[in-house]
Formats: structure tokens, C-alpha cells, sequence
């Protein structure tokens, strides 16, 4: 878990900004390293710390809103990554078991 300050200062940063705020800038604005800002965001999203709010992000950075279609479409580019997540891992997957079956049959060759 991370430190509660860091927390609250990283969404005291975002209440505050009234546009997207990008990763470099909101670590060097919270004073803390861009790894460890990741972390925090995916806290906050995680445990729903912003009430009323949804923590989204977008090409310009990351931001918080309360509006519905702005949160669709956050939702929208979220589960496009993920789709695109799985469907890179059954392809990974997919190749390693053709290449342990390639490997079986090699074996059993001799």
C-alpha cells in the first residue's frame, strides 16, 4: 500500500487541475517518481478514493470526471487495451504450444 499522503496529494493535484494532467508533470507536481505515481493511480482506481468521481486518462494525461459519456469513453479505450492484451496472450500462448508440440515430435524422432 502506498503512502496516504502521497494519496491525497496526487488527488488534491487532480482536483485542483481543470484539463488533463500528464504523468511527468502530476509525479514532478506530488514529488514522487513516475513508477511510484503508477502505482497510486491504480490504488485510487482500485478503491474508488475520488467519490463521485472517476479517475480516467486519456492521450493528454490523466484527469477526473464525473460526466458519464467522457467515463464511457474511458471505459471504452480501457477494455480496447485489455481486448488487445488478451488477445496478444492467446497468441503468445498459442505459439508456445505449437512450439512445445514441435518439440515433443522432434524428440520422439529419435
Amino acid at each position: 500500500m502506498n503512502h496516504p499522503q502521497h494519496i491525497t496529494s496526487v488527488i488534491s493535484i487532480l482536483y485542483s487541475n481543470n484539463e488533463p494532467i500528464r504523468m511527468t508533470d502530476l509525479a514532478f507536481k506530488a514529488q514522487i517518481s513516475e513508477r511510484k505515481l503508477r502505482l497510486i493511480i491504480a490504488e485510487i482506481r482500485e478503491r474508488n478514493f475520488i467519490e463521485g468521481y472517476v479517475l480516467c486518462s486519456s492521450d493528454a494525461g490523466y484527469f477526473i470526471s464525473n460526466d458519464a459519456d467522457v467515463i464511457n469513453q474511458h471505459l471504452n479505450r480501457y477494455l480496447s487495451y485489455a481486448y488487445s492484451m488478451i488477445s496478444t496472450a492467446k497468441a503468445a500462448k498459442q505459439f508456445l504450444s505449437e512450439q512445445h508440440t514441435k518439440d515433443i515430435q522432434y524428440q520422439l524422432q529419435f
